[in-house]
């Protein structure tokens, strides 16, 4: 049963809060028409029922009941834990049932974007410490599991109980290193060079995009690693260095 639609940034998506009639239990719906262009969140639940599983470590074992660590991932709702569920709505102008694709998960708290607007001027120093180490395991994780998020900004931060949660894995992508050495170096000993699989794609939230992503040079870690300190940069003072300027 739906309750109300929810605020969010999820542009390509349909979010909203509903209410199980079977449990009782409040949960957050995302949903896409079948006939939308993109598939963000057919790709989103994908991503993250593989994240939550583990998948992408070798070590981490695949048997039924497997946990993987607390890593501030939202959990999926039971009926979305193997597959997408197919639905219809009907418009409010033709009166035609329209199909679409969705999933579940649990409900989270308010966005850090929505703490920076009750904050302005930023929060307190423990809090902001104890957010980016949170926030640096989790997407340490992700990582270690072959993914980047490719979207990272404070409106997909969820916070609940104390505890940072990544959302919206609509526009991650897997990668693969490769590691090679430049012609001139590959008979000496030495670091080797390491890149991504990943052309850049021009995706993601400008205003928080990286200046590697800008360029849309190849993807890589650093394409979430450089916003997440933007983001933390902007928990500790309430802007960035350009905004002041502009």
């Amino acid at each position: 049963r739906v309750e109300r639609t929810l605020d969010g940034d999820a542009a390509a998506s349909e979010v909203v809060l509903a209410t199980d009639e079977t449990t009782g239990e409040d949960t957050v719906i995302k949903a896409e028409l079948l006939s939308a262009p993109s598939t963000q969140v057919y790709h989103d639940r994908n991503v993250l029922d593989w994240l939550l599983r583990g998948r992408g470590q070798r070590e981490c074992p695949l048997e039924p009941g497997w946990t993987p660590p607390l890593v501030g991932l939202p959990r999926l709702h039971k009926s979305c834990e193997s597959r997408l569920i197919m639905h219809t709505r009907t418009d409010a102008a033709t009166g035609r049932e329209l199909p679409m694709r969705l999933f579940a998960m649990e409900v989270l708290g308010p966005s850090l974007e929505r703490a920076l607007r009750e904050s302005p001027r930023g929060l307190p120093a423990a809090a902001v410490r104890a957010l980016g180490r949170q926030l640096l395991d989790a997407m340490e994780y992700i990582h270690s599991n072959g993914y980047l998020h490719c979207d990272v900004k404070p409106a997909n931060f969820l916070l609940k109980g104390g505890a940072a949660y990544i959302v919206d894995f609509g526009i991650a992508k897997k990668f693969v290193e490769t590691i090679y050495r430049k012609p001139s170096e590959r008979d000496t000993p030495g670091p080797k060079f390491r890149h991504s699989n990943l052309g850049g794609t021009g995706e993601g939230t400008s205003e928080w995009k990286s200046c590697f992503a800008e360029r849309c040079d190849p993807l890589g870690r650093r394409e979430d690693m450089e916003p997440l300190g933007f983001v933390l940069l902007k928990l500790s003072t309430g802007e960035l260095p350009w905004e002041a300027e502009s």
